[in-house]
């Protein structure tokens, strides 16, 4: 098993239903640096983030729990290796807190469909689901 690392951010609801945890842009800054010079990689759009909920996937059935933690430093751990798919790179990510969440929201917290093995991945106990951050994506 690959060795997690402890980081924060915070959480931050907007409107649609989207929840993300706002994270420190020089982590993805940092991690981008590692790549190779070969490996052609934009950064993102937007700023670094763990998105909690998804507006086009996950519309909250407990609505009265939205916006509850507006602010909150959360913690989170992540795998220090880059992960690559087809369109981009990304570290995996664990928090009890943020599965909390989402399931005070109503919403599952899952095994994850993990596309650089093209497979279903099991996160380390007492995790139930990964999340990711997103470093950037093939120019």
């Amino acid at each position: 098993m690959t060795e997690l690392f402890k980081h924060s951010g915070v959480l931050h609801y907007s409107g649609a239903y989207r929840l993300v945890v706002d994270v420190d842009p020089e982590l993805s800054r940092y991690y981008r640096s590692l790549l190779p010079k070969s490996w052609p990689c934009a950064t993102q759009r937007y700023a670094t983030h763990i998105t909690v909920v998804r507006p086009e996937r996950d519309v909250p059935p407990n609505l009265a729990a939205w916006g509850k933690y507006e602010g909150e430093n959360v913690e989170f751990h992540y795998e220090p290796g880059v992960r690559q798919g087809k369109v981009f790179y990304w570290l995996r990510v664990c928090s009890t807190r943020l599965e909390d969440i989402r399931l005070e929201l109503g919403l599952p917290c899952q095994v994850s469909f993990d596309p650089s093995e093209a497979s279903y991945t099991t996160p380390p106990a007492p995790f139930r689901k990964y999340f990711h951050i997103t470093l950037g994506n093939y120019r």
